[in-house]
């Protein structure tokens, strides 16, 4: 999945092991899975040469995605613009997410 970190969730996952991201649409910090139970426990952290992107490595509890697949990525284009579904959908995001 691709999300985005400040320096507080980056300081919270650093100090518990689990992946925090900061939700633009919310203007807050949260811990993946908070709601859904599909954490995400950091095995490493990654930083490019400029210091300004990083990657987790992480042992995915469940789905990533609130689609109900593994990842985000689960869709592959192929000339000249061909989708196909390629990913493995792990939960119902309606009975997860029920509001």
């Amino acid at each position: 999945m691709v999300a985005y970190m400040n320096k507080e969730a980056l300081d919270r996952t650093i100090k518990t092991g689990m992946a925090h991201y900061w939700s633009t649409s919310r203007k807050k910090v949260w811990l993946k899975g908070e709601s859904s139970g599909h954490t995400q426990k950091v095995e490493e952290i990654l930083v490019d040469c400029d210091m300004d992107a990083i990657i987790l490595k992480v042992e995915q509890k469940g789905g990533a995605c609130h689609t109900g697949y593994y990842s985000c990525f689960y869709r592959r284009l192929t000339p000249p613009k061909k989708l196909e579904n390629i990913g493995r959908k792990v939960f119902n995001p309606e009975k997860v997410y029920r509001g």
